[in-house]
């Protein structure tokens, strides 16, 4: 091993003393379980896995990304050199996501989950994560709040009785007495 590196250093010696021959590129093939992973080359995103690529000699940096899990790995590469990384990287579970049906009395409200604006009453949201949420609807008359369990896969419904418009209410009004009322 010691003479490898011994002609290694000889052999990029002579390279340079010539002064015309630039240093041949090395091959990189990185493969990753699963495919698809994002490859950083010295920072610069250079494609998705599997891939290979040329580059020169020297240091590099490999960032491989998958999600949110990601390696770094520092890498020299020789001239002529022919280098293959593989990474097993985690696999993110699939997030099931779950509904909540809201509906209010009177209709028209508005909705925001999370404090996130949704829509208007009666509505269906149904890109939550599992989890409690906050569900809150206005109208003219006022507002009111709930929190909501959401589970993977399923739906909630939730129903709020909200206070008619506010103003004054007519009608009429049935008195019955033994004795005789006036009214003003």
């Amino acid at each position: 091993m010691v003479a490898t590196l011994a002609a290694l250093a000889i052999r990029r010696v002579s390279v340079s003393r010539s002064g015309g021959a630039a240093p041949q590129a090395g091959r990189l093939t990185i493969d990753t379980r699963p495919a698809a992973a994002e490859v950083l080359i010295d920072g610069e995103r250079r494609g998705l896995t599997p891939l290979t690529l040329s580059l020169s000699p020297g240091a590099h940096s490999i960032a491989v990304r998958n999600g949110r899990d990601e390696r770094v790995v520092p890498l020299t590469i020789a001239a002529g050199a022919d280098v293959t990384q593989y990474f097993d990287m985690k696999t993110e579970p699939a997030v099931v996501s779950g509904r909540v049906s809201i509906t209010t009395d009177p209709p028209g409200a508005r909705v925001s989950v999370d404090g996130q604006q949704r829509g208007t009453s009666p509505l269906t949201v149904a890109d939550l994560t599992p989890a409690e949420h906050r569900v809150t609807v206005t109208s003219a008359a006022g507002s009111a709040e709930r929190t909501v369990s959401v589970t993977a896969g399923g739906i909630a419904s939730v129903m709020f009785l909200l206070a008619k418009a506010p103003g004054p209410v007519g009608g009429w009004l049935t008195i019955s007495a033994p004795f005789d009322i006036q009214l003003t």
